[in-house]
């Protein structure tokens, strides 16, 4: 049995991220204080849009904050109970301000080119290319990010 499934019964309930149910590596917080681990809650953003997956309410990308109290608390208790943990290795840094900020803006652009294209005008074609810049910075920045 992993040291995982062996601790996972005394593992804190704070320490689990509410949409994987696994150990964050990476917490970040709300401006409610909620926590989320920052891959799984920045992916819910980009598929599910800008909403709290727990309360529903609005939440932009943007808003959230690493939480290293947390990461901290996390990574001690991992060492105590002989828990591996790769959280070290993904420590949340400042470059992933401009990887939240691009995922908002990808976001946003999306929902304006699709309330657009119901509306079917002819602007359509500057939202594409202002969404392909976004996403070819976002490229860059997360090549450089791993």
């Amino acid at each position: 049995m992993s040291p995982l499934k062996q601790a996972s019964a005394s593992i804190p309930d704070a320490f689990l991220c509410p949409i994987t149910s696994d150990i964050m590596i990476a917490p970040m917080m709300t401006r409610s204080g909620l926590c989320f681990d920052r891959t799984a809650i920045l992916e819910w953003l980009v598929h599910h849009g800008n909403t709290c997956p727990l309360t529903r309410a609005p939440l932009n990308a943007s808003n959230l904050v690493p939480n290293h109290a947390l990461q901290f608390r996390i990574e001690m208790w991992c060492e105590e109970h002989n828990v591996e943990w790769n959280g070290s290795s993904h420590q949340v840094e400042d470059g992933d301000s401009v990887i939240v900020t691009c995922l908002t803006s990808t976001v946003e652009e999306r929902r304006k080119m699709k309330q657009r294209k119901q509306q079917k005008t002819s602007s359509v074609v500057p939202v594409q290319s202002r969404i392909s810049r976004h996403r070819s910075l976002l490229c860059k920045v997360l090549s450089r990010v791993r």
